[in-house]
Order: structure tokens, then sequence, then C-alpha cells
């Protein structure tokens, strides 16, 4: 996927800041070592806020890579038709306030980023990047014949 097209034809715009953690993942699954940040990205006429985690000396993302997030994002959602199914694909307890509260986020991620873009855009970018994940997930279990 044409990701700096993509953000061009948006007219999106990438502001952060570091904090302390990244409510927006399951707690178990946020690095303790990560640098995470509060991040907003700003559209024609929308904006959104998410939290993003990158590793250790990275600094903050790129808008190159905040916006493949959230298009992972928005392809996991909505892959999944509720969170029972989605607590099955991660093997998380669907009961535990944890899942709740990830899968809460994951929602609220996807529809502010579908608010932002619209409804062509959001579609362009969500199936861009699970084409770009299988793509990899393929070329990953290439080497292993």
């Amino acid at each position: 996927m044409d990701i700096e097209g993509f953000i061009s034809r948006a007219q999106l715009r990438l502001s952060s800041e570091p904090v302390d953690g990244n409510p927006d993942l399951y707690r178990a699954d946020v690095p303790s070592d990560g640098e995470h940040y509060a991040c907003t990205v700003r559209g024609r006429t929308h904006e959104m806020t998410f939290h993003f985690t990158c590793p250790p000396g990275d600094g903050p993302p790129e808008i190159e890579d905040a916006v493949r997030y959230l298009g992972a994002v928005a392809a996991e959602y909505e892959d999944c038709d509720d969170i029972l199914e989605w607590a099955d694909e991660f093997g998380l307890d669907p009961g535990h306030l944890d899942t709740r509260d990830a899968y809460d986020a994951l929602g609220r991620i996807t529809r502010d980023l579908w608010r932002l873009v619209g409804d062509e855009m959001y579609d362009e970018l969500r199936y861009g990047m699970e084409i770009e994940q299988a793509i990899d997930m393929a070329w990953a279990g290439f080497g292993r014949g």
C-alpha cells in the first residue's frame, strides 16, 4: 500500500507526546521497556487520539507507522464479529476486565479512524493493511520450508 500517498490524500498530520503507559493495549501486552506516546492525528475536519508504543530508543512514532497501526487495528477489529471471537483469536478470557478494556479501545480507535478519513479511505486503509499483513505472513512462512 502506498501509505505516503494515503496520508497526503487524507491530509493527515501527527503530533505525539511521551506518557507513562498505553491504556489502549491489553494490560499484559504492554511492554515494560517500551516508550509510550499519546498521539493525535488530524485530518481535514476531524482529529483522533490514541496511544502508541515504540521500542526503547526509537523516539516518537512517524506518521507512516501510526497510520499503518491504525489500519491494522481497524482490520483486526472488523475481522471479528464480537468480543468473544476477538478474545478467542488472541487466547484471552472474554470475561476479564482487561480484555473488555482492550476490545473497547480497539472499537473506539476504529470508529475514530472512520470519522477521520470517511468510508472510502477507511476501507482502503483497512484492506491495504490486511493485504500487507497477509504478504508479510506468507513471506515469513516461505523461508521455513
